[in-house]
């Protein structure tokens, strides 16, 4: 026997009440071995003892008044071990319930001879007794599962023993470096890994380092070090550890270049300084030789040596820069200066600084002591490099340049070193656009068709419509169908601009909707002179516009009056008969005049008979199964209850005569049931339509492939969500197309979707989702559910600040983050964040896009499971000049006899307002670089063709950070000549109700405008209030604006209309 290793368990439970006796039981199970049970261990045995109360009675009658010849329940326990593959391995059965009563249920010697989780479980027994007469006869039914409880048989258990490799290793900074451990062990150990930086005095977990595996990517001089991996079961732990090296690498290139190598003394010498990613000082000149720092560019300085003499310039990087090591300088540029002979020369230029946009021109004029010139730039064109004043022009992109120009010298004079003008560029401010549409005011019948062409300035369409359909949405011409009811639309076009211009208002075509007037319609009878015995039958099918039909018959009767093919019964008697077919039209057409068939009635027409192959067949959904007739005439006429018919591939249309010869295929309908397929031999002319031959098809479900649910296992922290989504093992939905889920414990957001998102539990250890195929009328439910095993743990959880950012373009953000075990794990959608482990990060933003999201997660320990990712919503943009957001205030007033009136209101989501009612306000919030400097609120009217207009526009001191700013005391007036909101063609005086739109947007300190805020809709009604007063004076005396109606000779009521 192991040493325990703790101590024997007690397991509790409810016996749940008998649903017959409604008797309660409740007891315990006491284990006398130690947990786990070892595997082929020949001392290892078990028992369990239970133990429990007696009932109030172990019987009971189960009719009223407790006769001795009524039904009579007895009560009694079974106690059963189960193996882990589900067979019983002993059983103690008929427990009486009675007082003080204990039963016990075990395991010998050797008995325990599988590994896995083993089971106790009590089961409730009812006898049931029935009065015969003279005695009682009883039957035996196992009631119900009412308690269990679970111990484990395991495997001989060895310590863990682990190695690592390498056991040094030496890499360069910014390298990788795996480290991997060969680990043994029973039960299978758990792995960790640790590091130490000061030679293993004390050692720090690795965050989320738990495989046999652990790499150090862009390795840096701080991760050099030993890391070690521990391996840890219940039989005890053992560890490795491997060594690693960093060293520093060599500084990026850096280069040092003069214009002139061989120089007289006095004379200035540019140079040219280019490196990367580093800084550099420069060694090797005079005592007065200037030392530069460039990093990630190109730096320009001169240098005039004072005497003659030689001297070798090196670039050095310093040793004490991160990550790098000395360097001993690229190629050094070597100086020699001589006497001066020549003279020195000099040039200058204006202007040395200018800001222009891509693609403009600037004029620059030099000056030299020789008065000759040469001309350079980093980009961009020189219209010379010669002349003294030169236009150069600015290129397309980029956002610096410089334009350089020195004096070459002459015979007496040395070339000078260059002047240099700095130029800033800029993207050039957008156009205005605009589009126009024709025709302007159609007018189209409804569900007719309209071709509308639009021209704007980019070429660019976008289109949209009040009501009915549009063809398309960009292209230059439309094709716009109109609604089936209505009087009225509109059809409205933009240019939603590009790179240079922006968007264009709406060009609006105005379209009076019309009902269409109604076509003609016509119908078409076959066989049109047929010849049919008298008393017999003749099939007769038509064809309509409109696919409706009415029939009727001088002599004989139909089948029907209103399907596409009928069968008609000759009269016994006469010589002749008629049968006619009209199309009864519908809302767009007017009914036809009728076709009609002549028939021939004979006695000498010879009756026919048909036969079908298989007569009956059973089918599943969407199969198809052939089909063959034998008929007298040998041609056959097909139909069919329910699904379709084809030949050769071709579906059969209503009343096709094939020869018998060919086979027909029958495919079943989607749905479950049955169908009928019939054969009619359809005459001619010295033979009678014959009676149909039926067949009878059972038509099956299909059975529904097998599902899986994603991820099939996971760890969820108590009270978190977790989303699970199932698929079929072939790709795809469901074979129906429906899920249907449950789950042990928790909480499902749905049970019929195909994702749902899981709330665990607040207790226990695992639970389990499953999702099943419940089937429909095509499918049947699938038999074996997919299943998700969840394993609980404590929950954690994860706090990011800020919870909401905006960034530009390219800058960084720092974000802190709290969890619970301390542990962090950090993610972003777009920038890139470093590092990606601690409760600090930097994140860099992107060159582009309108938003990104960082976000943060616990990634858990042994004793806590991951926690849901929080996220911080990051707004992108290209100035920190933005509109945030802009919304209506709820305001109202009180008159003067104290009533109470609305300004401004909120009904549901629709905000509400009175025309011409003073005193609305909204209020706008935003910030903008340096601070936020105007506040502008625009707003356009319903009125047709209206655009947006300033309605207010106020300055404020600059403030910086977010700034609030309520616009007050606003009024939406009547339209008038000088009001910007209403177009002047709009009919002066008319009430401007419906729907508003108000819009905001701010300039920063800088002059610089933001975009606009979110479009706010408003609607606007009249400003009326009906109130009534009931007056008893005669005659009526009302106040101004009222009107009175008389009720009765002597009683008035006054309808007051209340601003």
């Amino acid at each position: 026997m192991n040493t325990p290793r703790w101590s024997p368990s007690v397991v509790s439970f409810v016996l749940a009440s008998l649903l017959i006796t409604k008797i309660a039981f409740a007891g315990s199970f006491t284990s006398t071995g130690t947990q786990p049970y070892v595997l082929g261990d020949p001392n290892e045995a078990f028992t369990w003892t239970g133990a429990w109360p007696a009932p109030a009675s172990t019987y009971s009658y189960l009719t009223g008044g407790g006769t001795s010849d009524g039904p009579l329940a007895y009560t009694y326990v079974d106690l059963k071990v189960i193996r882990p593959d589900g067979t019983i391995a002993s059983l103690n059965s008929n427990v009486a319930a009675s007082s003080g009563a204990t039963a016990s249920v075990g395991v010998g010697t050797n008995a325990l001879n599988q590994l896995g989780t083993w089971t106790v479980q009590a089961w409730s027994v009812v006898n049931v007794g029935r009065w015969n007469g003279s005695a009682y006869v009883y039957s035996q039914a196992e009631q119900g599962l009412i308690g269990q409880a679970t111990f484990r048989v395991v495997s001989a258990e060895t310590p863990p023993t682990v190695t690592v490799s390498p056991s040094a290793a030496s890499v360069f900074v910014t390298q990788t470096q795996v480290f991997s451990a060969s680990i043994s062990g029973t039960p299978t150990p758990s792995i960790r890994w640790q590091f130490s930086n000061n030679k293993g005095v004390s050692w720090n977990d690795i965050p989320g380092a738990t495989s046999s595996t652990y790499t150090i990517n862009n390795a840096t001089v701080e991760q050099a070090g030993l890391y070690r991996c521990i391996a840890s079961n219940t039989a005890g732990s053992a560890s490795a550890y491997g060594s690693l090296t960093v060293t520093r690498t060599l500084p990026q290139s850096v280069s040092i270049t003069a214009d002139r190598t061989i120089i007289p003394a006095r004379v200035a010498v540019m140079f040219t300084l280019s490196g990367s990613n580093t800084s550099y000082t420069l060694v090797g000149g005079p005592p007065d030789f200037p030392a530069t720092n460039p990093q990630n560019k190109t730096v320009h300085f001169s240098y005039t040596f004072p005497s003659p003499g030689t001297w070798t310039i090196y670039a050095h990087a310093p040793a004490d820069l991160p990550f790098y090591a000395a360097s001993a300088g690229d190629t050094p540029v070597t100086i020699t200066v001589t006497d001066p002979g020549k003279s020195p020369s000099s040039a200058s230029l204006t202007p040395v600084s200018v800001g222009l946009v891509h693609g403009a021109r600037q004029e620059f004029v030099a000056t030299t002591t020789t008065g000759t010139y040469a001309w350079s730039c980093s980009a961009g064109s020189l219209s010379s490099t010669s002349a003294q004043s030169v236009v150069w022009t600015a290129p397309d992109s980029g956002t610096v340049a410089t334009v350089s120009v020195k004096d070459p010298g002459d015979a007496t004079h040395d070339s000078s070193s260059l002047a240099i003008a700095n130029v800033t560029l800029s993207a050039p401010p957008k156009s205005a656009s605009s589009a126009f549409i024709t025709p302007a005011t159609p007018t189209v019948a409804l569900g007719g068709r309209q071709v509308f062409t639009a021209n704007t300035t980019t070429g660019r369409y976008a289109w949209s419509c009040s009501a009915g359909t549009l063809t398309s949405t960009t292209a230059q011409s439309v094709t716009w169908t109109a609604p089936s009811s209505g009087t009225a639309a509109t059809v409205s076009v933009y240019d939603p601009g590009d790179a240079t211009r922006d968007p264009s208002p709406p060009a609006i075509a105005n379209v009076s909707l019309s009902a269409p007037p109604k076509l003609t319609s016509s119908a078409y009878i076959t066989p049109a002179a047929p010849s049919v015995a008298l008393g017999g039958r003749q099939i007769f099918s038509a064809t309509t516009t409109t696919g409706r039909y009415v029939w009727s018959c001088s002599a004989g009767t139909l089948t029907s009056t209103t399907a596409q093919s009928v069968t008609w019964t000759a009269p016994s008697s006469g010589t002749a008969a008629t049968v006619e077919v009209a199309d009864p039209g519908d809302v767009t057409r007017d009914p036809s005049s009728p076709a009609a068939a002549s028939v021939r009635l004979s006695a000498e027409v010879q009756s026919t008979s048909a036969s079908i192959s298989p007569s009956s067949a059973t089918v599943r959904v969407n199969v198809s199964q052939g089909f063959e007739a034998v008929t007298t005439t040998g041609y056959v006429r097909w139909s069919c209850s329910a699904g379709t018919l084809s030949f050769s591939g071709t579906t059969l249309a209503p009343g096709t005569i094939l020869p018998t010869i060919a086979t027909v295929s029958w495919r079943a309908p989607e749905v479950s049931g049955t169908a009928m397929v019939s054969a009619v031999d359809p005459g001619d002319a010295t033979h009678s339509v014959s009676a149909p031959a039926k067949a009878w098809v059972t038509v099956e479900k299909n059975d529904c492939g097998e599902l899986f649910i994603s991820p099939p296992s996971v760890t969820v922290g108590y009270g978190n969500s977790y989303t699970f989504s199932a698929g079929s093992l072939g790709g795809g939905p469901s074979s129906s197309g429906l899920y249907f889920w449950s789950c042990s414990s928790g909480t499902l957001s749905s049970t019929s979707t195909k994702t749902v998102y899981w709330t665990a539990p607040s207790s226990g250890g695992s639970a389990t989702i499953s999702v099943i195929d419940p089937g429909n009328a095509s499918w049947n439910p699938s038999i074996v559910p997919a299943v998700s095993t969840v394993t609980l743990m404590n929950p954690s959880t994860a706090v990011i600040n800020p919870a909401s950012a905006f960034v530009v373009y390219g800058k960084t953000q720092a974000f802190t983050g709290t969890t619970t075990t301390g542990r962090m794990q950090w993610r972003c959608t777009a920038g890139s964040l470093w590092p990606t482990m601690g409760s600090t990060v930097t994140w860099t933003a992107p060159a582009s896009g309108e938003s990104a999201m960082v976000s943060l997660s616990d990634p858990g320990d042994d004793t806590h499971a991951m926690s849901p990712w929080v996220s911080s919503a990051v707004t992108l943009g290209a100035t920190l000049t933005r509109m945030t957001s802009l919304a209506p205030v709820a305001s109202s007033f009180t008159d003067a006899g104290g009533r109470t009136y609305d300004r401004l209101w909120q009904t549901g989501s629709t905000w509400n307002a009175y025309l011409g009612r003073s005193g609305l306000r909204f209020v706008a919030t935003g910030q903008g670089t340096g601070g936020v400097r105007t506040f502008e609120l625009q707003a356009k009217s319903p009125a047709p063709g209206a655009v947006y207009a300033t309605l207010a526009s106020d300055v404020l001191s600059p403030s910086t950070g977010p700034v609030s700013h309520t616009f007050s005391g606003l009024m939406l007036d009547q339209p008038s000549s000088a009001n910007a909101l209403v177009p002047a063609s709009y009919a002066a005086g008319a009430p401007l109700v419906g729907v508003w739109t108000f819009r905001a947007r701010l300039q920063d300190a800088g002059g610089v405008w933001s975009g606009y805020s979110s479009e706010v809709p408003v609607t606007v009604a009249l400003p009326i209030v009906v109130r009534t007063e009931t007056l008893q004076s005669y005659p009526p005396v009302g106040p101004e604006g009222a009107w009175l109606e008389p009720s009765d000779p002597k009683t008035f009521s006054l309808k007051l209309w209340v601003p």
